[in-house]
């Protein structure tokens, strides 16, 4: 005989025997069971139902669980091909353990972006390349027609602009999540969409001799925004032990649109660096990108001139032994010889000149040099305990890509002023 079993929190609901149940668990958030028995007031027992990609125990397992840690499970729900509920708002029965679900079997299907409404979109990092998903034939289909459209970051870059256009109102597009949830690749992606789809082509013409068609400078700031990626990155991402790319500062990006809608200029404003990550790290992260870039990617006189040496030669970047980026197979990443061409590459899309590279290269070879230099205690007469500099050769080399008198430099270490 079917009994039933009440909820105690006054929400009206009631579960019958055999009715499926989300049981709550520390260990991996909800388990899918089925009521068998109620074996004392305010518990039950549930025999787990076994799903895909889950860690579930056993299919068939009894649990005991208590009556205020059980969610209904819906029958229309739990029926419905998880690519076709593209909005959690959509679901028959709207609780946490509900949009865990269908999160998780959207996840597992290459599906990791489902909306929250017409303004909010939950995006969860696939930790690999989708390709498919980044096409010029995504691009355009949510250029043409975001309606009906599955859920996707272009969509909401679309709609940003759409109100734009059609409202005439400055749009926010906020990326949050915990680091490695990919805020960072998120952010870059909705650069590129906008550039890619409010650009026009520029061309060279004119009766009489060659003319820059005005177009050309548009093309020319919309390269600039994007090109920008790499030189963002490389000096304020960093390895830490829950991502190998992760931005250690906030960044807010401006991109201004001019009377027909392209992009005509950009802003990126930055906050919060984490300067103490220079000279030191925990184990297992790194230090900024670009030390090791530099390390890897400079050749010729400029690295002779800088007596640049590897990682594992410099204190501020042999502290946590860890010197390359790996994936979740322990394969490597990236080439960062490639990764320093890029920055460079970037560097003079933005129109940074050799001449200012060089200076760039120069101060973060003297950081480097700076964290090699040795000292010892020295007595000083009259007052408290002083220090010396025990590696004037590696003083030298830091003083003289710093353009200033070693001994300076060495006063201004050794002494407070």
């Amino acid at each position: 005989m079917a009994g039933t079993i009440d909820f105690q929190d006054g929400d009206g609901l009631t579960l019958m025997d055999n009715s499926l149940v989300w049981v709550s668990s520390e260990e991996i958030g909800w388990i899918k069971g089925r009521i068998v028995r109620k074996p004392g007031p305010g518990e039950v027992e549930v025999e787990v139902v076994e799903r895909d990609h889950a860690p579930d125990p056993p299919n068939g397992t009894l649990i005991q669980a208590s009556v205020e840690d059980l969610l209904p499970v819906s029958e229309l729900d739990a029926n419905e091909e998880p690519t076709k509920i593209g909005d959690v708002l959509n679901l028959q029965v709207l609780h946490d353990a509900a949009v865990y679900e269908i999160l998780r079997l959207r996840y597992f299907g290459d599906n990791i972006y489902t909306q929250a409404g017409p303004t909010s979109l939950i995006s969860i990092n696939p930790y690999k390349q989708i390709v498919p998903l980044y096409t010029q034939r995504a691009i355009n289909t949510y250029k043409d027609n975001t309606q009906g459209a599955a859920p996707h970051v272009f969509g909401m870059a679309q709609t940003a602009h759409n109100n734009l256009v059609d409202n005439g109102v400055c749009q926010s597009i906020l990326c949050s999540g915990e680091s490695g949830a990919g805020k960072t690749e998120v952010a870059k992606l909705v650069v590129q969409y906008l550039a890619a789809t409010t650009s026009k082509d520029a061309a060279f013409k004119g009766a009489g001799g060659s003319k820059v068609n005005p177009l050309f400078h548009t093309r020319q700031v919309q390269n600039q925004i994007i090109e920008s990626n790499p030189l963002l990155e490389a000096f304020g991402n960093a390895k830490t032990v829950r991502n190998e790319n992760s931005s250690r500062f906030g960044k807010f990006i401006q991109i201004l649109f001019s009377g027909d809608h392209t992009i005509c200029g950009g802003r990126v404003r930055h906050y919060l660096l984490e300067k103490a990550r220079v000279v030191s790290q925990h184990r297992g992260e790194r230090n900024y990108h670009v030390f090791y870039q530099m390390c890897a990617g400079l050749h010729g006189p400029v690295r002779d001139r800088l007596q640049l040496k590897t990682p594992e030669e410099f204190n501020f970047l042999n502290q946590s032994g860890v010197y390359e980026l790996l994936d979740t197979d322990g394969m490597p990443m990236c080439d960062e010889v490639a990764e320093f061409a890029r920055v460079e590459k970037s560097m003079a899309q933005m129109q940074i000149d050799e001449a200012q590279q060089g200076q760039v290269w120069e101060i973060l070879g003297a950081i480097l040099h700076l964290g090699n230099i040795g000292f010892e205690t020295q007595e000083i007469k009259g007052s408290d305990e002083g220090s010396t500099v025990t590696t004037p050769d590696v003083l030298e080399t830091a003083a003289g890509l710093l353009q200033v008198p070693a001994e300076t430099l060495g006063q201004g270490l050794c002494f407070s002023l």
